[in-house]
């Protein structure tokens, strides 16, 4: 088999190759034809097909039948073995220009017959042949490209007479060491109720009932999460919301471990409780007032993001997201849940679920030893657009 295609095969170190790059150097290389500059079009081929193992996309089919005419010429003009090349071509495309002409052993040559397509896809794996989606995988035989996503990241192979390894289509990918993130920017509407148990219970001051109100908060948030040169990173999530008359806000910073779908993280936050307080004024009189005191806490967060539904197959990644944290000044537990559609080729849209719950114990003001015990609840739709590798 031909030397410079069995290193390819073995997917050997290499940086990324992206669609337009690679279609510039099935041009070049049909250019270099054209002008009969043999040495030029081998070296041509031989960048592109280097650059194979880091795909960063699947090419058209048309495409990579063009640069396999191109490496069947290469290998006839080394006299190596170019017509499991040529077949593969002709397998996408049987009416493709072979870039030579009559007389010439690659423009008369005719295929045998295919091989027998190998055994299913295994369950939930995503496989492409040749640029397409496969139910099957590779027979044993032939030239194939065989590629999986996992909607960030590619692994490509090119077989040249050798079986897919065992596990390959099902085995999780590795990404590359590299800094990898996405961001989601967008707004949320819903409902909550702000809740306050009092403790105070003085001749002075009986004890009065507790309050609880409820609203339809609106806010804004944003997420970062980013990764580097490793499966660490960092994870920053804000929000601000508010109720009539009561503003809130919560962010927080964590740093994550990512393996696969699962993202571990733990950091700090800060967070305001919004309460309806009681308050002494000069007369010693209790009177109403809206405030929002901010609670510290540490942080744990669990978040489960399958990167299995790419959006060149029209996929849809689903995200859930657990943080749990708390202080001696409070607590806080948030559920998110999501689901991102694509409306353009590079761009999604989130649409998710947010439940919160915030608490908090304060003193009352200018009632030494008071204790007051603050409450939160939210649930909020929220809509976000979503930036890079998600």
């Amino acid at each position: 088999m031909i030397e410079w295609l069995t290193a390819t095969a073995l997917a050997a170190p290499c940086e990324a190759l992206d669609e337009t790059e690679f279609r510039a150097y099935v041009f070049d290389a049909q250019s270099a034809i054209e002008r009969g500059d043999a040495e030029l079009t081998g070296a041509i081929v031989e960048q592109a097909t280097n650059g194979l193992p880091c795909l960063t996309f699947a090419p058209e089919p048309t495409l990579w039948a063009d640069l396999l005419v191109s490496m069947s010429i290469v290998a006839y003009s080394r006299s190596e073995d170019w017509q499991q090349l040529l077949t593969a071509a002709l397998r996408i495309r049987s009416g493709i220009d072979r870039g030579v002409g009559p007389g010439h052993p690659i423009y008369s040559f005719e295929p045998g017959p295919p091989p027998a397509m190998g055994p299913p896809v295994p369950a939930k794996a995503r496989i492409r042949l040749d640029g397409r989606p496969s139910p099957v995988l590779p027979p044993d035989k032939g030239v194939w490209l065989v590629q999986k996503t996992d909607g960030r990241y590619w692994s490509t192979l090119l077989l040249t007479d050798d079986p897919l390894p065992e596990g390959w289509a099902s085995d999780p990918i590795d990404g590359p060491p590299r800094i990898s993130a996405w961001v989601r920017l967008g707004g949320s509407l819903g409902g909550g109720g702000i809740g306050v148990v009092t403790g105070l219970d003085t001749p002075r001051f009986p004890t009065e009932p507790n309050e609880f109100t409820t609203g339809a908060p609106i806010g804004a948030q944003g997420d970062l999460h980013a990764t580097f040169y490793s499966p660490f990173g960092v994870l920053v999530s804000g929000r601000t919301s508010r109720y009539p008359g009561s503003p809130g806000y919560d962010g927080r910073v964590s740093g994550i471990f990512e393996r696969g779908a699962l993202t571990l993280g733990a950091g700090v936050g800060l967070s305001t409780v919004d309460i309806v307080e009681l308050g002494v004024v000069e007369t010693d009189t209790l009177e109403l007032f809206t405030t929002s005191p901010a609670v510290r806490y540490a942080v744990g967060t669990v978040v489960l993001h399958p990167h299995h539904r790419p959006i060149i197959d029209n996929g849809r990644p689903v995200d859930v997201a657990l943080s749990v944290g708390g202080s001696r000044q409070g607590g806080m537990l948030d559920a998110d849940a999501g689901i991102a559609t694509p409306i353009s080729d590079e761009q999604l849209v989130r649409f998710g679920v947010l439940a919160g719950l915030r608490t908090g114990t304060f003193g009352w003001t200018g009632v030494p030893g008071s204790r007051l015990q603050a409450i939160g609840l939210r649930l909020l739709i929220r809509v976000d657009f979503v930036f890079g590798e998600y």
